[in-house]
């Protein structure tokens, strides 16, 4: 029996909210047992550090760009030309039985379908990396570092993804550039490699056409319906959602206890029905 899943389609949002409206969905899940697939932007650039990052060590003194801290782990991510997926669900949901990495390899694979479907071919690094001792190799920067399932479109890096697991709860994000912007990265996230560019690729750097976004949404969520073999269903969040999502907005993610520190007090869902 195939399962259903609830698909949000975001519009431009700050990272702030960004951040506190994915939480609010993962938070939320224990109660209402809704497996989500989220898809947003943002509405100017943004850095998402990782959770266990430290500001001072990635950020440049003097950068403009605001960044907000997740609680997914991994490194930085330069945002705002890009299309950033998350996903709150149980690993009963599409029955995740192995390790870790094993889910992880499994939750992006519609990644990989997605590509297919926008003419890419696209590949994990430890297939398609010339030189397998890179992996593993770690950076301040999420796009420079290679893992064994990050995904290679013509031998460059394509994005980035990171979990965050509580139990047999998960939680997915990652993002699709379009695009990178070096100067402003470089200016931005501390100890870029001067070949940055030559490691890392967005869709409209080898795409042949642009596809409208509205047509990126649709090859994202047929993607993610033929490769879990599961039904969507387009929606919103529930009104104790929004309210979560203003809850850790106000007092987790615009404040500079979580950001600077991680530390931030424990926000528990109000279970109502």
């Amino acid at each position: 029996m195939e399962k259903n899943w609830r698909v949000i389609i975001d519009g431009v949002c700050d990272g702030y909210y960004n951040m506190a409206k994915d939480e609010a969905i993962f938070q939320s899940y224990p109660h209402y047992k809704i497996p989500t697939l989220r898809i947003y932007r943002w509405n100017e650039p943004f850095v998402t550090l990782g959770y266990f990052q430290e500001p001072k060590k990635v950020i440049n003194t003097g950068a403009i760009v605001p960044y907000v801290r997740r609680i997914t782990g991994g490194a930085a991510i330069l945002h705002g030309n890009d299309l950033t997926y998350s996903l709150s669900l149980s690993a009963e949901d599409l029955e995740l039985t192995g390790s870790v990495k094993e889910s992880y390899r499994i939750l992006t694979s519609f990644l990989i379908e997605f590509y297919r479907r926008c003419g890419l071919t696209a590949d994990y690094a430890q297939s398609s990396l010339p030189q397998k001792h890179e992996l593993g190799r770690y950076g301040t920067f999420c796009f420079s570092s290679f893992e064994q399932y990050d995904i290679n479109v013509t031998g460059k890096k394509i994005g980035g993804n990171a979990q965050k697991r509580k139990k047999q709860l998960i939680f997915q994000q990652g993002s699709i550039p379009f695009f990178i912007d070096h100067v402003r990265l470089k200016k931005t996230i501390k100890d870029i490699p001067d070949n940055i560019a030559e490691h890392t690729t967005g869709l409209y750097g080898i795409l042949k056409e642009y596809p409208p976004l509205t047509e990126l949404h649709r090859r994202l969520v047929d993607a993610f319906r033929k490769t879990f073999s599961v039904s969507v269903e387009y929606g919103n969040l529930t009104p104790q959602e929004e309210e979560l999502t203003q809850q850790l907005l106000t007092d987790k993610y615009l404040s500079g206890a979580w950001n600077l520190k991680r530390h931030a007090k424990t926000i528990l869902v109000k279970q109502k029905d």
